[in-house]
């Protein structure tokens, strides 16, 4: 399997999020070198259609979803690629109709050794 789709939005009913969280949770700590540490870049972000990354840490899908993510209402479509192990995120909601566009991908060891 190469990838594997997920919709999502934070109105949904309550199985539903806990099924799609877990579906993204298990495909997370099936990451090679997963640390729980990930590095997101970001683009076309809000109104003004910004652009950036952040690294942080996320044990769940649920913290990861929190850390990127903005604090509104939002329908998700995520693609995960497990061979690639990334994950691709397009965010729509009242400040970016048209989509905004992130891709996570793990922090290894080296690389969270070389940010501190």
């Amino acid at each position: 399997m190469a990838k594997v789709k997920i919709e999502l939005s934070n109105s949904c009913d309550e199985f539903e999020w806990e099924s799609k969280l877990d579906e993204l949770h298990y495909h997370m700590v099936g990451f090679e070198g997963f640390t729980g540490h990930w590095r997101v870049e970001g683009r076309n972000l809000g109104w003004r259609n910004q652009e950036g990354w952040k690294e942080f840490k996320a044990e769940t899908a649920d913290e990861l979803l929190n850390e990127i993510l903005p604090n509104t209402d939002w329908t998700i479509q995520i693609e995960i690629d497990t061979i690639a192990e990334e994950i691709e995120i397009v965010a729509y909601h009242h400040d970016s109709p048209t989509g905004e566009f992130y891709k996570v991908t793990v922090l290894t060891e080296e690389e969270e050794e070389d940010d501190y």
